[in-house]
């Protein structure tokens, strides 16, 4: 319980937990880097803003894949930077709908790519 990321000292972690369990396991997704580590047991996974924004991609930031290959959204508003803009964009245009928000983290699904409640 000591050091820089002790458990016990983040009054976020439950609903950082809850947040990266939100999107299946086999489902594509972007998420903000501190979430990514949990996320990268499945084929794809993408540092947000990837692929909406080419940052640290490939060589020279070239070939991103198009963003529709994203199912789902895990999105901490404060490591965002920016780029939380176009995270604000894809909910206000409907194209992504809001599943769980606490603490300032957003976990996000496709509009219409799946059951109307998250899985659990």
């Amino acid at each position: 319980d000591e050091g820089w990321w002790a458990p016990s000292s983040d009054p976020r972690l439950a609903s950082k937990q809850e947040a990266v369990a939100l999107p299946p396991p086999d489902a594509p997704v972007s998420a903000t880097y501190e979430f990514v580590p949990h996320l990268a047991h499945r084929r794809r996974v993408y540092d947000w803003p990837n692929p909406w924004v080419a940052t640290n991609w490939g060589l020279h930031n070239e070939g991103t894949p198009d963003p529709e290959v994203v199912e789902w959204l895990v999105i901490d508003r404060g490591l965002a930077g920016p780029a939380v803009e176009i995270l604000d964009r894809l909910l206000d245009d409907g194209e992504f709908e809001a599943v769980f928000e606490s603490d300032d983290i957003v976990v996000a699904r496709r509009a219409g790519s799946g059951p109307s409640s998250p899985p659990r």
